[in-house]
């Protein structure tokens, strides 16, 4: 008889896509990070949070609301700019955690940017973990990253429950 929890199992895992976006690597570059609250859908926190990176060797990768209420979701590890960023992260926002570290590189293809990701998991996974993660990084990078640059439309905030 199933209880109806999901178990998990300690493994790891190494994911990477490519993204190809309408312009330059600076662009690209500046919406990743910058401009990472107009595009970005997750968040942790409700009362209008605002997504942030530092960009500089142990900045930090938060969410933060004016109440003074905040969610790290990883630490900077290298800024190449526009070429490289790289972020580790110990969250995992399913019932167990993990750490990760996420390496985004940019390529110039002539006025045009192909975003490489790579990401690499260590911890609680699930059966699903892998296609979860496709997914979402497809959402994140192909929707709506790639609108927010070549249409500057802004995305729908979605809070975890």
């Amino acid at each position: 008889m199933s209880d109806g929890t999901e178990h998990s199992t300690i493994g790891a895992l190494q994911l990477s896509q490519a993204y190809a976006f309408s312009a330059p690597c600076e662009r690209v570059f500046d919406a990743l990070t910058r401009e990472i609250n107009k595009w970005w859908p997750y968040r942790v926190l409700r009362n209008g949070s605002f997504m942030c990176i530092e960009l500089w060797p142990g900045g930090r990768f938060y969410e933060a609301n004016e109440n003074g209420d905040g969610f790290l979701w990883g630490t900077v590890l290298q800024v190449c700019y526009p070429e490289v960023l790289r972020i580790t992260e110990s969250i995992g926002l399913g019932p167990a955690a993990r750490l990760g570290t996420w390496v985004y590189r940019l390529e110039d293809r002539g006025g045009e940017t192909l975003l490489n990701l790579t990401y690499q998991i260590l911890g609680a996974l699930q059966a699903n973990t892998e296609e979860s993660l496709k997914t979402a990084w497809n959402d994140l990078f192909a929707k709506n990253l790639k609108n927010y640059i070549e249409t500057g439309e802004e995305c729908f905030i979605q809070v975890a429950e």
